[in-house]
Formats: C-alpha cells, sequence, structure tokens
C-alpha cells in the first residue's frame, strides 16, 4: 500500500490472495476495505485475487465482487487473463478512471500482462523557503563587544554603546546579497 500525489492523492494497493481461505479473506478484505474508503476518495486496488470472476457458480466470487461494488469499486478487466481461460488477475479503482485497459499474452508466465493508463490531477503546496535563523553562543556577545570597540565606530561620537544596546532590531526576511 502507497499513496501517490499531494494533498489529492491516490491510495494504491497491489494484492496477492493465496488459493482457498475465501470466506476468511472476504471478511478480512471487506473491513480493511471499509477503514480506507473513509478517508480516501481516490483508490486504486491492483491483484492476483484467485478468483474465477468469470464463473457466475463460484459464490465466491460473487460475494467478492458483491463487497467491492457496495464500497463503489469499478471492477475494469472485462476478460481471461490467465492461460487457462479463467479471470483471476483484477485492477479495481474508485473515484478514478482507466479509459485504456490491455491484457497482453507476454510469454513469461501462466498469467497474461494487464496494462492500463488512469490519470488524476492532484494540487501541490508550493514549497515555501526554509526560513533562516542562527543561534547566539554566550561567546557572541563578547566577539561584538569586541569588534565594536576595534571599529571606526566606537570612536563616532554620533554612535554610543549604550545607545546601541538599548535598541532591538527585528528582521522579517533577510535577501542575499
Amino acid at each position: 500500500m502507497f499513496k501517490i500525489g499531494g494533498s489529492a492523492s491516490v491510495l494504491c494497493l497491489i494484492v496477492y490472495r493465496p488459493p482457498r481461505l475465501e470466506a476468511t479473506f472476504l471478511i478480512e478484505f471487506s473491513e480493511f476495505l471499509s477503514s480506507i474508503v473513509v478517508n480516501n476518495d481516490k483508490i486504486l486496488i491492483v491483484g492476483d485475487f484467485n478468483f474465477h470472476v468469470d464463473l457466475s457458480a463460484n459464490s465466491y466470487a460473487a460475494e467478492f465482487l458483491r463487497i467491492m461494488d457496495s464500497l463503489n469499486f469499478a471492477q475494469l478487466v472485462s476478460g481471461p487473463n490467465h492461460r487457462r481461460g479463467h479471470t483471476l488477475d483484477l485492477v479495481f479503482t474508485r473515484g478514478l478512471t482507466a479509459p485504456s485497459l490491455v491484457i497482453d499474452d507476454l510469454g513469461i508466465s501462466d498469467l497474461l500482462c494487464i496494462r492500463f493508463s488512469t490519470t488524476f490531477h492532484t494540487v501541490l503546496k508550493p514549497q515555501l523557503p526554509a526560513p533562516y535563523s542562527r543561534s547566539l553562543k554566550p561567546s557572541t556577545a563578547r566577539n561584538f563587544m569586541d569588534a565594536y570597540i576595534a571599529s571606526s565606530l566606537s570612536h563616532d561620537p554620533e554612535v554610543s554603546l549604550s545607545a546601541l544596546s538599548t535598541r532591538s532590531y527585528s528582521f522579517v526576511s533577510v535577501q542575499p546579497v
């Protein structure tokens, strides 16, 4: 599970469900999805679910698709993606569209390759410059006094040390020279 994007992010899940354990998976996956749809408008789920969703007699597959539909997920794969003619790998979206989905036999597995694209827009927050601050050490005041005394300012009658010590200066921003 990972997120793509900024404030309008897409939650992406990659799922592998081993064969068998259908009842346990249906309960746990349903509870998991119910918890994530509350905080995520855009969700992409891909994976090998090992349900023969192409067989209407498969009650677990039918229940799985019913759960996904009840949570407003669209199942995008509409054809076999296994060499034996079954549909096991699935792509689900919620709040997204994937207009082009292609199933290819790359000849490297008994499962076929599913390729698709989707578009989503995120609003990126502008990155503010990092604030600059300077840490002052106890020796800073002493070093400043030494530099002041050595400078021509200490000899200027218009500038007195007591006048400097009672003033404070605030810088809103510092611009590079």
